[in-house]
């Protein structure tokens, strides 16, 4: 499980930009929330066939029958 503070280290942004983009994950049905007092705890929406393919292709890539490569240069983001 990775906290909201982890997400935020990996990809070097604030926690405040982190919350918007699960917010805007959760809306579209990609992940899904579930309070604990304080604690949000967010995880794959199994309900959508588009995160359902995501989860598989990165399993796949975990055991080598696949290889994903990212490039964060080539993300472009619209305003």
């Amino acid at each position: 499980m990775l906290f909201r503070s982890d997400l935020a280290d990996i990809f070097n942004i604030t926690q405040p930009a982190v919350s918007r983009h699960l917010k805007i994950l959760r809306e579209k049905a990609l992940v899904e929330a579930r309070r604990d007092a304080q604690t949000i705890y967010y995880g794959v929406c199994r309900d959508n066939p588009f995160s359902r393919m995501l989860v598989r292709l990165f399993e796949e890539q975990e055991t080598g029958k696949v290889t994903l490569n990212f490039s964060l240069s080539a993300v472009k983001h619209e305003q």
